[in-house]
């Protein structure tokens, strides 16, 4: 009874979202990462109203699973697009970059922490960094359009910042795939290789995409193709679940390939992101519901990836201040700027919550949501302020240059 009545209440924030979030909405209503849906589902979760029994990991799996999958899809139509226009190859470098150094520098200081100080199992031990790690490489390309809109003017650091925010999740949900195929399924009667998942993962998106291109060819707008991305976007998530690798990714290669090789990409991407809003309220509702902060040494494992990530990406960002030109102080607001994650963080947290059931699963999720919820704190006024004065002054006007060279 409480599990319907929470997906009762999932379709009204579903509602609510597509029409306070759509066109029509004031531009910038809520917070750029959407930790607000976060924080009202861990109150009605059982340290609240309880609301969501324990045992709600089995129930809520299925309709998580097409959620996400379905936010991946949308991500990889976009994928490399910074507004309307594609991202430069500088910023592809820079965006990989940024989630490589950042998942790196995390995954390490969590492996420390649980293995050599809570003495954590190695297994475990080595999965809540690798999930911790993936976690943390996203910066959230919402917090870009958030500073846009509330008084920073287009710049070309500001551009850069877009470029690196919309390019850098495909680390993460990369990472998934190649960590879902280097473990052994127990699923399927045939054991494979490590590589051998891995192609699976990635020719299932690619042969996905390319069917749906071929099928909405003969389309004449692309209006029309929901029935084929809905089919495919069912058919990827069920195959990805049932062979235990990675829907996000299967997904996300189908949308990658979608924006190729369709020639109605750009028809796709405006659908696609209509339904965005719609469908990650409520996974971000149902993320912070799922949330439990009962796995030993928790607190640590917290702290250290926090500590960590704050700390990465703030000397990734004072660099990339440093190298535009911007003041000490400004160098460093922008790297607390850096540091805002957002919907990626919250959906790899709930991948790992639902193919690790447990303390490895709920150690990740709680620390994704603390995750996107410091990031709130310190991103977008920390990348507001950073950016407010990177403009050149005017220059004087010529009454000023009179008045100085006259006697």
């Amino acid at each position: 009874m409480s599990e319907m009545a929470l997906l009762l209440g999932l379709l009204v924030v579903s509602y609510l979202g597509s029409i306070l979030l759509s066109g029509r909405a004031l531009r910038g209503y809520g917070l750029p990462s959407g930790t607000e849906w976060v924080v009202l589902g861990f109150v009605i979760g059982p340290y609240g109203f309880a609301a969501v029994p324990n045992d709600s990991w089995t129930g809520f799996a299925p309709m998580a699973a097409v959620a996400t999958a379905w936010l991946a899809l949308a991500m990889g139509v976009e994928y490399g697009y910074a507004g309307d226009k594609r991202a430069s190859l500088r910023g592809f470098l820079l965006g990989i970059s940024f989630a490589l150094v950042t998942t790196a520098a995390v995954g390490s200081a969590v492996f420390a922490i649980t293995l050599y100080w809570i003495r954590l199992p190695f297994d475990q031990a080595w999965l809540i960094s690798a999930g911790l790690g993936l976690c943390s490489a996203e910066t959230t390309r919402h917090v870009v359009r958030w500073v846009g809109e509330h008084g920073v003017g287009e710049s070309a650091l500001l551009s850069r910042i877009e470029e690196i925010a919309d390019t850098d999740e495909i680390v993460p949900l990369f990472g998934l795939a190649v960590l879902f195929a280097s473990l052994p399924t127990s699923s399927t009667s045939v054991q494979l290789s490590f590589g051998v998942w891995l192609a699976v993962t990635a020719a299932l998106g690619v042969g996905l995409g390319t069917t749906c291109a071929m099928l909405i060819a003969g389309q004449r707008d692309g209006n029309d193709s929901w029935s084929v991305l809905l089919g495919a976007a069912l058919l990827g998530t069920g195959i990805a679940w049932r062979l235990d690798i990675s829907p996000l990714t299967v997904m996300f290669v189908m949308g990658i390939v979608l924006g190729l090789l369709s020639r109605h990409a750009l028809t796709l991407r405006e659908m696609l992101t209509k339904t965005e809003s719609p469908v990650l309220l409520p996974t971000l509702l149902l993320g912070g519901a799922l949330v439990r902060f009962e796995a030993p040494g928790l607190g640590w494992i917290i702290a250290s990836a926090l500590v960590a990530r704050t700390l990465i990406r703030g000397l990734l960002g004072y660099l990339l201040g440093w190298t535009n030109g911007l003041t000490n102080r400004q160098r460093t607001l922008l790297g607390f700027g850096m540091s805002s994650s957002g919907a990626v963080t919250m959906l790899v947290g709930l991948a790992f919550g639902f193919r690790f059931p447990g303390p490895v699963g709920n150690t990740v999720l709680s620390a994704a949501a603390c995750m996107t919820a410091l990031g709130e704190l310190l991103g977008p006024s920390g990348l507001r302020r950073a950016l407010v004065r990177t403009e050149p002054p005017p220059p004087p006007s010529a009454a000023t240059d009179q008045a100085v060279v006259s006697p």
